[in-house]
């Protein structure tokens, strides 16, 4: 059966592949189907070019997967080929997931998938190479007759290792690989054991409960395996492991720091938290080839952090363990945000302040968004504050909440200078690259200067000692 995946994403910044719908294509195709890949991340999709690849490939059926943030854009996608062709189209991802009712109320969508789509695409697939009309599939809701058919949501796929890797030639992955300045990225497990307000997780762990393990991982060597096969195939110079926190499972971590320098040998960087790394762990990663490690801070008032956001974590962690990657030989990357519910500049001040502390050699800051089905995203709600009229396809320019303190000019400034605030103390150079960095960001083609800058003149390696 031929299905055409799409992949809706605007997002300016940062441009990435989407490793689910790749791994979607990679089950698919091992199942005997063919799949082709409608990508919005460098190309237009016009209503013309939509058309001309729906008469080239001649799909039977539409998959669109989407975040909140590219919804609208896989609405037009879909609303252009229900135009010109009679096809079913189903919608996955995790705005479906998170806002079901919402997405199957859509007139372009005749089926959404809820959670993990893997397995529910194949049977959908196959029940339909074989003219059933099968509308008992779990984890799929149908439109028949006027009444939406709402399966519950299949177990999850307990074994990780079962499922095939990613296909990445669905892409034109060289490209990507280019503006991430030829650093790959991978996931080495699935889920997350916390509950931080402002994330999906939470919600994800209630609708999956009672249905097998919530956090999965998969085996070093099934992992290895996956990358040797994409360095061999692409020109990759460093990798980075997308695991909200990679370091949850400390034995998998020692077996991949003994494993990974021996096997694949290129430097990387990984994402974790404060309160799951020590010095042990630190020097292994390090001498294992990491050179960077990406803590979350998200805000340094204590109320805001733990009450509001609830990571419950504190100071003392975050300084130890920064202080830690350090000694390690190990740079660090911080990631915030700011216009958080019942933010105020003094509170903000505080994430400045921590920051200064905690010294990290890089500054991520966001401008907070709620996402549908998260707890802030019903406590905006409640108190007002949600401005739907605004867009959430940019963590930098944009929000969706009517902060009573900020107004989101206010936010976009302290955005562009939160940088150059936290540096200045110690590192003015870096300070003052930073807030011309961010300025420069809103212009357009800068990301294209920019890549070039970081990439050919290695302009990343002279900010780390200034």
């Amino acid at each position: 059966m031929r299905v055409l995946l799409v992949y809706p994403n605007i997002i300016g910044f940062p441009k990435d592949v989407s490793l689910g719908l790749a791994t979607l294509a990679a089950v698919l195709k091992q199942h005997g189907h063919m799949v082709h890949l409608l990508d919005a991340s460098f190309t237009a999709l016009t209503e013309k070019h939509i058309i001309s690849t729906c008469k080239e490939f001649d799909p039977q059926l539409v998959a669109i997967s989407s975040v909140s943030g590219n919804l609208p854009h896989g609405e037009y996608v879909a609303g252009v080929i229900k135009r010109h062709f009679d096809l079913p189209i189903i919608c996955g991802g995790v705005h479906a997931t998170v806002a079901p009712e919402e997405t199957i109320a859509k007139d372009c969508f005749d089926m959404i998938c809820v959670g993990e789509g893997e397995m529910a695409l194949l049977e959908l697939v196959e029940s339909l190479e074989k003219g059933e009309d099968n509308t008992a599939i779990g984890s799929i809701w149908f439109k028949r007759g006027g009444q939406v058919i709402r399966n519950s949501a299949r177990p999850l796929v307990e074994s990780l290792d079962d499922l095939p890797a990613p296909d990445r030639s669905i892409y034109d992955f060289e490209r990507y690989l280019k503006w991430h300045h030829h650093q790959a990225g991978f996931l080495s497990s699935r889920g997350c054991p916390y509950r931080c307000t402002y994330c999906i997780n939470h919600v994800l762990q209630e609708e999956y409960r009672g249905m097998g393990t919530f956090v999965r991982f998969r085996s070093v060597d099934h992992l290895l395996t996956e990358v040797k096969d994409v360095i061999t195939r692409y020109p990759v110079r460093s990798v980075e492991f997308y695991d909200d926190t990679f370091t949850l499972n400390r034995q998998r971590i020692m077996e991949f720091c003994e494993k990974y320098p021996r096997e694949i040998g290129l430097p990387f960087h990984m994402n974790t938290r404060v309160n799951v790394v020590d010095d042990k762990l630190l020097h292994a990663l390090k001498s294992a080839g990491c050179q960077r490690v990406h803590f979350g801070v998200e805000a340094g008032d204590p109320e805001i952090r733990n009450k509001i956001l609830r990571r419950n974590l504190s100071d003392e962690q975050m300084i130890r363990a920064f202080a830690a990657a350090r000694a390690a030989g190990l740079r660090t990357y911080s990631f915030n945000m700011i216009g958080v519910p019942h933010e105020t500049r003094e509170t903000i001040r505080k994430t400045v302040e921590l920051n200064r502390k905690l010294r990290p050699d890089y500054v991520q800051v966001s401008i907070f968004t709620a996402y549908k089905g998260t707890d802030l995203y019903e406590q905006c709600k409640e108190n007002g504050w949600l401005d739907e009229s605004h867009g959430i396809e940019s963590y930098s320019t944009t929000t969706n909440v009517k902060h009573p303190n900020f107004t989101v000019n206010e936010l976009v400034w302290l955005r562009r200078t939160f940088g150059f605030r936290c540096f200045i103390s110690h590192r003015p150079l870096r300070a003052l690259a930073d807030v011309f960095d961010r300025t420069m960001s809103s212009l357009p083609y800068y990301t294209r200067v920019r890549s070039f800058l970081i990439s050919g003149l290695q302009l990343g390696r002279v900010l780390e000692r200034v």
